[in-house]
């Protein structure tokens, strides 16, 4: 699993004007995406052997570095990477990840982002919308790796691309961000 930070787990603000200098205040300048801390505690600590994280960002790397603890906290130094490409034309081509780290391919790897066509090759690529308050983005994507799990464990799914493709998250996070869903045995009637 990569992920981009800005826009995608927390979203920056401008920096508060005090004195005619500028501060970073994370309480003033930084909003986090709802459920991060669960999402966090699901990869780093019950899924740590399952799932890998690393993340790229789109912000420059002075910024990338002020809010890994904000975002990650003590799990920031479990990161297996972190690239920064502040340029914001140019795409992300995971090719990089598979050449550096051999393990990870086109079968099991995953760049999680809110901006379109960031990510190359697209199939590769996970959208999360926007961030708003009360946002169920993250725990709907927690659901999903979790759906994921399941279906590797009961040898119905290997490889995560396979998944992805039988089982987009678009389509699954338009469906369980409806108020009415509730039945959290859907996936298996559905996709059993």
């Amino acid at each position: 699993m990569i992920f981009d930070l800005e826009r995608t787990l927390c979203l920056t603000k401008k920096p508060a004007l005090n004195s005619l200098k500028l501060e970073f205040n994370p309480s003033d300048s930084l909003v986090l995406r709802a459920h991060l801390n669960e999402l966090n505690h699901f990869l780093f600590v019950r899924n740590k052997l399952f799932f890998k994280v690393g993340v790229w960002t789109s912000s420059s790397a002075e910024t990338t570095q002020k809010l890994l603890d904000p975002v990650f906290g003590r799990f920031k130094n479990n990161l297996l990477f972190l690239y920064s490409s502040p340029k914001s034309d140019s795409q992300r081509d995971l090719q990089r990840v598979w050449y550096n780290y051999p393990d990870f391919s086109p079968s099991n790897t995953l760049m999680v982002d809110s901006q379109e066509d960031s990510t190359s090759p697209k199939e590769n690529h996970i959208p999360l919308p926007e961030i708003k308050p009360n946002d169920q983005a993250l725990k709907i994507l927690q659901d999903y790796l979790k759906f994921y799990s399941y279906q590797v464990y009961c040898g119905r799914a290997r490889h995560l691309i396979d998944f992805v493709n039988k089982i987009p998250f678009s389509l699954y996070y338009l469906e369980h961000s409806k108020p009415e869903f509730s039945d959290h045995d859907w996936e298996n009637r559905r996709f059993g």
